[in-house]
């Protein structure tokens, strides 16, 4: 029971971590809670949305992008440069002696700068380019690898936890029935109070493991929309949705010495 009361009082302490708020009780789950299978039921299609919208994919693909566009800026260094100037002047004398006519002139000059002596460096600065581009695309394709390897793994995941769940609850209707007929055997003298309390052990230890069963599926499929990049706060009022106010699960407070 010590240990018991220990655990569940070291469950409240992500709560406090997570909000900043220290909570004395909180609620459990509805009996209602929907639990389904991920829609669409597609596991390729759960792996494009997270291709297209994962956060570390994206990032990945910014890399790709500027590394190319550094390429082609160390590349652009190799060729020659062109420069156009053009000027224009006009000048008028005023003198009560000569009249001298106004003169206009216009100026145009044309400038080729070709790099000669700065290819050696230019050279290095695309190879340099180049390797970060490279290593921008083998981040990519790992990205890519780990978020397909992980999406597919929470997809099957949480249609184990679908049918666990299932599982889970029929133990407690068999549970629950057993523990009705060992009762019953208890009161008409053919059970002892040692297989009643058994019983009522393997209750509790069938809600638990439906509890648990439950709560790992909410975790797989908000982990799963965090994959795919659309998790967002309406998944959470949706799901507080379900919470049964009805019910409260109190913080143990620990005795004091």
């Amino acid at each position: 029971v010590i240990e018991a009361e220990g655990a569940q009082t070291r469950s409240f302490e992500p709560l406090v971590r997570l909000t900043g708020r220290s909570f004395d009780e909180i609620y459990p789950l509805q009996q209602a809670f929907p639990v389904r299978s991920p829609e669409p039921a597609n596991e390729e299609a759960w792996v494009n949305a997270a291709m297209a919208s994962n956060a570390l994919v994206l990032q990945a693909k910014a890399g790709v992008e500027a590394a190319q566009k550094q390429v082609r800026i160390n590349q652009s260094r190799h060729l020659p440069t062109l420069d156009a100037q053009v000027s224009w002047s006009n000048q008028k004398t005023d003198n009560t002696v000569f009249s001298l006519p106004e003169v206009e002139s216009e100026f145009y000059s044309v400038n080729l700068t070709i790099p000669v002596f700065s290819g050696g460096a230019t050279r290095s600065g695309v190879k340099q380019a180049q390797f970060q581009l490279d290593e921008a695309q083998n981040n990519l394709d790992l990205v890519e690898r780990q978020t397909a390897e992980n999406t597919r793994a929470l997809f099957s995941a949480i249609n184990t936890d679908v049918a666990r769940v299932k599982a889970r609850l029929q133990g407690i209707e068999s549970s629950r029935s057993a523990l009705a007929a060992t009762q019953t055997g208890y009161e008409v003298g053919t059970r002892n109070i040692v297989d009643v309390l058994l019983a009522q052990q393997r209750l509790f230890l069938s809600e638990f493991q439906f509890a648990s069963a439950r709560y790992q599926y909410i975790k797989n499929t908000l982990r799963l929309k965090q994959l795919v990049g659309s998790l967002d706060q309406q998944d959470l009022v949706e799901l507080n949705r379900f919470i049964d106010v009805s019910k409260s699960v109190t913080q143990v407070k620990p005795l004091e010495q």
